[in-house]
C-alpha cells in the first residue's frame, strides 16, 4: 500500500544457522581432510591413535550439519589443536636433524590440515557474520598452511642426515608396542637405537638409570648410558603407552 514503510532487508542464514560462511567452508573442508589424512595414515601403518584422529575429524565434520554447527567446529577445534601440538613438534624435529623426507611430509601436512582448523574453527565460532563474510582470512590462512609446507619442506633437504653412534639394540616402536619385550646386554656402556613407525611420539625411558630417549614421529634416535648389572624395567612414558603394553625388561648381565 502507499505510503506504507518498507521494512528493512534481513540478511539470511543457511539452514544450519551458521555465521560466517566462508569460515565455515573452509572448516568443513579441514575436516574432510583432517578425516581423509589421518585415515590414510592409519591404513598405512596399521596405527590405532591415527585411526582414532581419523574418526573424531570425520564424526566433528558431519556434526556441522546439525544445530547450527557449533558441536561440530568446538570437536574440530579440539582435534586439530591436539594434533597441531604433536605433528607441528614432530614435523619441526624431524626437518631439524634431516629425517627422511616421507616423514617430514607427511607431519607437515597434517600440521598445515590442523592450523587450518584451529584458525577456521575460531573464526567461525567467534567472528560476526558481517565481517566474516568480506574477510580475506580464509585466504591468508590457507597461504600460511602452504609457506609452512614448503619452509619445513626445504629445511629437512637442507639439514640432510646426519650420523649417529652404532647401536647395540635397536628397538621398533610400532602400533603402540615396542619391537622387543626383553633385552638382555653386558653391563658397561649400552647404546639403544629406537626407531619410531607411529604417527604420534614415543619414548625410550628408564627411570633407574636416567634414561629419557623422546622419538618424534617416524624419527630415529640413539642413546648411550652405562648400566650395572640388573634388571630394569624400560616404558614409553607417554601417558597411556605404558598401560598399552610399550614396556619391557632390560637385563644387564655381568661384563
Amino acid at each position: 500500500m502507499l505510503g506504507s514503510k518498507s521494512k528493512p532487508a534481513v540478511e539470511r542464514t543457511s539452514e544450519s544457522g551458521h555465521r560466517g560462511p566462508l569460515w565455515r567452508r573452509l572448516l568443513g573442508w579441514t575436516g574432510w581432510a583432517g578425516a581423509l589424512g589421518f585415515g590414510i595414515v592409519a591404513l598405512l601403518l596399521g596405527d590405532i591413535e591415527a585411526a582414532a584422529v581419523a574418526v573424531a575429524f570425520l564424526i566433528s565434520t558431519l556434526l556441522l550439519r546439525l544445530r547450527g554447527g557449533r558441536l561440530g567446529a568446538v570437536g574440530i577445534s579440539l582435534v586439530s589443536l591436539v594434533t597441531l601440538f604433536f605433528m607441528g613438534a614432530a614435523a619441526l624435529t624431524n626437518a631439524r636433524v634431516g629425517s627422511q623426507i616421507q616423514w617430514v611430509l607427511i607431519t607437515a601436512v597434517l600440521t598445515a590440515i590442523a592450523f587450518t582448523g584451529v584458525i577456521a574453527a575460531v573464526n567461525d565460532l567467534f567472528r560476526p557474520a558481517d565481517k566474516s563474510a568480506r574477510s580475506p582470512g580464509p585466504s591468508i590462512t590457507v597461504g600460511l598452511a602452504l609457506l609452512w609446507l614448503v619452509g619445513v619442506t626445504t629445511w629437512a633437504l637442507i639439514s640432510g642426515d646426519r650420523a649417529t653412534p652404532d647401536a647395540t639394540i635397536s628397538l621398533v616402536a610400532e602400533n603402540v608396542a615396542f619391537s622387543e619385550e626383553v633385552l638382555v646386554r653386558p653391563s658397561g656402556e649400552i647404546t639403544v637405537e629406537v626407531a619410531n613407525r607411529d604417527l604420534f611420539w614415543h619414548t625410550f625411558t628408564v627411570e633407574d638409570l636416567g634414561v629419557d630417549l623422546r622419538v618424534p614421529v617416524g624419527a630415529e634416535r640413539t642413546v648411550a648410558f652405562d648400566a650395572p648389572p640388573g634388571t630394569y624395567q624400560y616404558i614409553c612414558a607417554i601417558p597411556g603407552h605404558p598401560e598399552a603394553g610399550m614396556k619391557g625388561s632390560l637385563i644387564v648381565t655381568d661384563a
